[in-house]
C-alpha cells in the first residue's frame, strides 16, 4: 500500500529541497571567498 502525500506536503518538500540547494550554494560561495586568504596564510606560514 502506498501513501500519497497531499499537495501542500509536496510543496513543503519542494521548498525544503530548494532551500537546501541554496544553502549548499551559499556554503560554496563563502568557501571560495576564503580561498585567497587561506592561500596567503599558507604561503606566510
Amino acid at each position: 500500500m502506498t501513501i500519497i502525500a497531499p499537495a501542500n506536503e509536496q510543496t513543503d518538500i519542494a521548498a525544503l529541497a530548494r532551500g537546501g540547494r541554496t544553502n549548499v550554494f551559499g556554503f560554496l560561495l563563502r568557501l571560495a571567498a576564503r580561498l585567497p586568504f587561506l592561500f596567503i596564510a599558507g604561503r606566510l606560514y
